[in-house]
């Protein structure tokens, strides 16, 4: 059985959305507090990332947007919905200073990685400690996973496991 997305384990909140606000797990508001945000990258750690932090008695965020990377700065074929929701996470940083950030996106090696470094920098006025966890594993399959396919066809069955030798490592040089 093919375990869930992260992003989707929530009935109560969509973490993974374009049009919605953040997941707030954990402790109350004096509580010390991190927020996770990005793509669906950031996303697949939520789960991970809200048990750590619940386990601290720290307040946990999660505000991802699949297909949505993280950028206060227009830049070539960068949707500009993006933009719009990159915005409302700033804004909520700027209210409501989280004392962590994690940032993980899938990040090519066409991205102008200086608009990334711009907005870091933007953040780190309301929150000193910033991380950017680099790109996670992209499976193989992507031709195939999470793609509609005509009622004809066989539906997509996903293998169980791909050697690591197999990932598609074209983003990590």
């Amino acid at each position: 059985v093919k375990p869930p997305y992260a992003g989707d384990l929530d009935k109560n909140c969509q973490r993974d959305t374009f049009d919605g606000q953040p997941c707030i797990y954990g402790q109350n508001k004096s509580s010390k507090s991190i927020l996770l945000i990005g793509d669906s990258h950031a996303g697949m750690l939520s789960e991970a990332f809200v048990q750590a932090a619940v386990q601290v008695k720290f307040r946990a965020i999660v505000w991802t947007h699949s297909g949505c990377r993280f950028s206060l700065y227009h830049y070539e074929n960068y949707d500009s919905h993006c933009y719009l929701i990159s915005q409302d996470i700033y804004h909520y940083v700027k209210v409501n200073k989280p004392d962590a950030i994690f940032i993980s996106q899938y990040i090519t090696s066409s991205e102008p990685l200086h608009i990334l470094e711009k907005s870091i920098d933007s953040l780190r006025k309301y929150s000193e400690r910033i991380f950017v966890v680099g790109n996670t594993p992209v499976f193989p399959d992507e031709q195939d996973f999470m793609k509609a396919r005509p009622l004809i066809m066989p539906r997509y069955l996903a293998p169980k496991y791909f050697n690591i030798s197999e990932m598609n490592q074209e983003q990590f040089t």
